[in-house]
């Protein structure tokens, strides 16, 4: 039985709106770091930080429930014993390059990510859903089959494609 990973992309611009601190909810700023690495069996909510974030920072429950190391350009993020399966990561990027995602992990967006192009790595169970003002490129660690699909997106009364890997 083949393994299907799906990754959406959703073409398009747009403004994000930064909430509150929520139950339930980490936060942690990727300041102008390119690439960013999640693990396994995880939550994660991308947001753009447009040009208001330029720094590596987190709430306190960042620290405190993720495991985070930055070196060479890079963040790896990865839950601690403290994150509950209940908690969503919530991640501030900033012109993102370079996406790896583990196992069982699902990664959204929240708004639109502003960039130029994503390459998007996947392992086994994972779902990706992107919507970005650029363009998304997407590959298997795992050499699973991806399924591909375009879907309309209105955006100021006008209609734009997707895809969805």
């Amino acid at each position: 039985m083949k393994k299907i990973v799906v990754l959406l992309i959703v073409l398009a611009a747009g403004i994000v709106s930064l909430n509150a601190q929520e139950p339930g909810r980490v936060t942690i700023s990727a300041g102008q770091l390119k690439n960013i690495s999640f693990g396994d069996h995880m939550k994660i909510v991308l947001m753009s930080a447009g040009s208001m974030q330029n720094e590596v920072k987190g709430d306190m429950n960042a620290f405190e429930k993720l495991n985070i190391s930055v070196f060479n350009g890079s963040m790896n993020i990865h839950s601690g014993k403290d994150l509950s399966s209940n908690e969503t990561v919530y991640v501030i990027v900033n012109d993102l390059e370079t996406i790896t995602v583990g196992q069982h992990t699902r990664v959204e967006t929240e708004g639109f990510l502003r960039s130029d192009e994503i390459k998007v790595f996947v392992q086994d169970g994972s779902v990706v859903r992107l919507r970005t003002t650029g363009e998304v490129n997407a590959y298997s660690l795992d050499d699973l089959e991806f399924t591909v699909k375009k879907t309309p997106v209105r955006l100021l009364a006008s209609a734009k494609n997707a895809l969805a890997f």
